[in-house]
């Protein structure tokens, strides 16, 4: 593992059951090169189809964030997802996700944006 994990990896809401990583890497890889991706069923709903996350581990921060800017409320692989940097290793369990408003890591004048981003994308899901 590298120090930079938590800064470069995408988890990406919403993977088809049956997606391969290889069709995930390719559809990110063109935003900047990948470590590692990861598929795993999503905890919180168990039984729910083509809920599975992806974590997609880049190189550098920066391509990271261009894929989730790209990516975040488009289709991927025939699905609509939601992309947001994980917080945590695969395996660890995430924190308790934050409350809709008030993500204090963001800078101010990005918060507003992101926050902007979250709502499109979310109705761009639904």
């Amino acid at each position: 593992g590298s120090m930079a994990f938590p800064y470069a990896t995408l988890c990406v809401q919403g993977i088809k059951d049956g997606t391969s990583r290889g069709s995930i890497e390719a559809q990110f890889e063109e935003y900047g090169r990948i470590r590692d991706v990861t598929i795993t069923p999503n905890k919180h709903m168990r039984g729910v189809p083509d809920s599975r996350l992806a974590l997609v581990e880049f190189e550098k921060r920066e391509d990271a964030r261009k894929a989730m800017q790209a990516l975040n409320g488009r289709y991927v692989q025939g699905k609509c997802v939601m992309i947001r940097f994980a917080r945590s290793a695969p395996g660890v369990r995430p924190p308790t996700p934050l409350p809709r408003h008030g993500a204090p890591e963001l800078i101010p004048q990005t918060a507003n944006r992101a926050a902007m981003l979250a709502l499109k994308a979310s109705s761009a899901c639904a």
